[in-house]
């Protein structure tokens, strides 16, 4: 298969259509036949440049910024960004399930719904598992709207659907 455009890149996740999708220098593609098609701006961020991409249970795509939060919906990504004290959200991890996503960024890990965030992982108790490094985990997202991870130097550990910690 010879693509056209870019072909290398990061964070790569199949949509509900089959579509794939990564990232490549900050810029979210898509693969349509042979052809790798990027999607700039994300509407309202001009600026923003994506670093992850995460799949909910329905398959719907999910941009996570230096901005906030961004869903691709009707051929363009939205703005899916609480609307609170916090206008921007600089997301370095994004985990999306059938009943919201989990957002890591700013140093905290949260729990978004219908743009509203409904739990917080304590600070404290998450450092304590993860150390200095959490973004070196392997994550598995459960039916149930938590996230199992495996992280290198602390071992299992599970987020609940209501941000409680259990480690084993």
């Amino acid at each position: 298969l010879s693509l056209v455009g870019q072909t290398t890149g990061y964070g790569f996740k199949q949509d509900g259509s089959g579509a794939i999708w990564y990232i490549q220098n900050g810029i979210p593609y898509r693969i349509i036949g042979t052809n790798s098609e990027p999607f700039l701006p994300i509407s309202g961020w001009p600026e923003a440049r994506v670093i992850c991409l995460s799949t909910d249970g329905d398959g719907h795509i999910w941009a996570g910024t230096t901005k906030g939060i961004a869903r691709w919906n009707n051929g363009r990504f939205e703005d899916q960004t609480p609307n609170s004290d916090q206008p921007n959200v600089s997301v370095s991890a994004l985990y999306c399930t059938r009943n919201g996503c989990w957002v890591f960024g700013d140093g905290k890990v949260r729990k978004w719904v219908d743009q509203h965030w409904v739990a917080e992982v304590d600070e404290k108790a998450w450092r304590e598992l993860v150390g200095s490094n959490p973004l070196d985990l392997n994550a598995y997202r459960d039916r149930d709207g938590g996230l199992w991870f495996a992280h290198l130097g602390s071992g299992l550990f599970h987020i609940t659907e209501d941000g409680r910690t259990e480690h084993f």
